[in-house]
């Protein structure tokens, strides 16, 4: 099962311009490669259509994490100011906003950001989540919790 997995993800991995090769070793293992093999067969591999600007208008972001601060990372002598930095694709969308959320409750107001500073966090354990709000104030996607540790600084 899991060498089928490994096989499957490969082929998806592989760029689709080029030509997908399929071949069985006399142990039995399937082997999969981008270059002609003798007795390989060539697979045909369906071809992908780009996202269209419609569907990213409806918030279709492939990717939406917290870089920093990491989850578990801890933190010394900060003065209780945190640099957050989030990574987002495709960019944030027209109408689209992000919502951070520490300790379970929102900043005060929504933001086109994706670096800000967290300021006057007490000494001690936060959490940190951040969504991406559409104009009609609904979380189209959201990141992973990560939790934080404020220390003060080592004598």
């Amino acid at each position: 099962m899991i060498r089928w997995i490994t096989s499957f993800l490969f082929i998806v991995a592989l760029p689709l311009q080029a030509g997908v090769y399929k071949w069985q070793s006399e142990d039995g293992t399937i082997h999969y490669s981008d270059s002609p093999k003798p007795g390989a067969e060539e697979l045909v591999l369906p071809k992908t259509a780009p996202a269209s600007q419609q569907d990213q208008t409806k918030g279709d972001y492939t990717l939406f994490e917290i870089e920093t601060p990491s989850n578990e990372q801890t933190l010394r002598g900060a003065d209780g100011q945190v640099s957050v930095g989030l990574s987002i694709n495709p960019a944030l969308q027209e109408g689209h906003k992000i919502r951070y959320i520490v300790d379970g409750k929102a900043l005060d107001e929504d933001l086109e950001q994706t670096h800000i500073t967290l300021q006057n966090l007490s000494m001690g354990s936060h959490s940190l989540q951040a969504q991406v709000i559409d104009n009609s104030g609904n979380s189209v996607k959201a990141t992973l919790s990560v939790r934080f540790h404020l220390r003060q600084a080592g004598l």
